[in-house]
């Protein structure tokens, strides 16, 4: 069952959809086939890049975040930057714990390895 977070992007989705396609016909949640974790880690994703840009001047340290895979990005600066918990984060990326620490461990030797 979806959450009521969950709920409402799929139907801000199928506006967004609606008025894309310009269909005047309603229609349903179930009639479109729609990845909600993939748009999910969109917009985390771009979060993640304006907070790059905006807590850090140093350009080399900006490219090497950026650099990162999604979820790395998305890891480091939700949890170093903004100090989200990862079992948060976790939920956020629809993953489990240990998925994270991997990704977060990754994430930090290819920004060390960079300096």
């Amino acid at each position: 069952m979806d959450s009521y977070f969950e709920r409402i992007f799929k139907q801000v989705l199928i506006n967004k959809y609606i008025n894309n396609s310009r269909k005047e016909n309603y229609i349903q949640v179930k009639d479109i086939n729609i990845d909600v974790n993939k748009e999910y880690r969109k917009i985390l994703d771009k979060v993640a890049i304006k907070l790059t840009y905006y807590f850090f001047e140093d350009k080399k340290m900006i490219d090497a975040i950026l650099n990162l895979t999604t979820a790395g990005r998305i890891i480091i600066i939700f949890n170093i930057v903004l100090e989200i918990d990862l079992y948060e984060i976790a939920y956020l990326l629809n993953t489990n714990i240990n998925s994270v620490y991997s990704q977060k461990s990754k994430a930090i030797k290819q920004l060390k390895n960079l300096k």
